[in-house]
């Protein structure tokens, strides 16, 4: 088996990218409505999981709820869609976030300050991050690339 190469983390040029177009005021708020509207959507069906793992288990599938496969088939049921459900409102909101709040920004925030300073500083960055990989090392990785030392990541 051949060492993994680490050499794609290293610091690479900045590149420039192209000027993003403001939205007018009409389209943010269109976007702003949908994405209020589809977290209302969201909240109303996370709070109708329990109900619907409850029914499932209790009066489709009619198992006992006093039985260990009545409660696990319930807990499965509720479980599985509320993780899911969390973890797609947890990496969305973590994409906008990384959108307003790029690498680049955080190096520049960290620039210049002694390790412990760095370090505190850091860890309240890293506050906004959840704590799950599925965020947690793609914003490690961007901040390897915009060239934030190791000792602050």
């Amino acid at each position: 088996m051949r060492p993994i190469k680490l050499t794609n983390l290293a610091a690479q040029p900045e590149q420039t990218r192209p000027q993003a177009q403001p939205l007018s005021p009409a389209v943010a708020r269109r976007y702003l409505a949908t994405g209020l509207l589809l977290l209302a959507v969201w909240f109303a069906v996370y709070r109708q999981l329990s109900p619907l793992a409850d029914f499932l288990a209790f009066d489709v599938l009619n198992l006992p709820p006093d039985s260990r496969l009545g409660k696990a088939t319930q807990f499965f049921l509720y479980d599985t869609p509320k993780v899911l459900m969390l973890l797609a409102l947890v990496v969305f909101a973590v994409g906008i976030l990384r959108s307003f709040f790029t690498p680049e920004r955080t190096r520049k925030i960290l620039a210049g300050k002694r390790e412990a300073v760095g370090n505190v500083l850091a860890a309240l960055l890293g506050i906004a991050t959840p704590f799950c990989s599925c965020s947690a090392v793609p914003l490690f990785i961007g901040f390897v690339t915009a060239g934030i030392p190791l000792g602050v990541t």
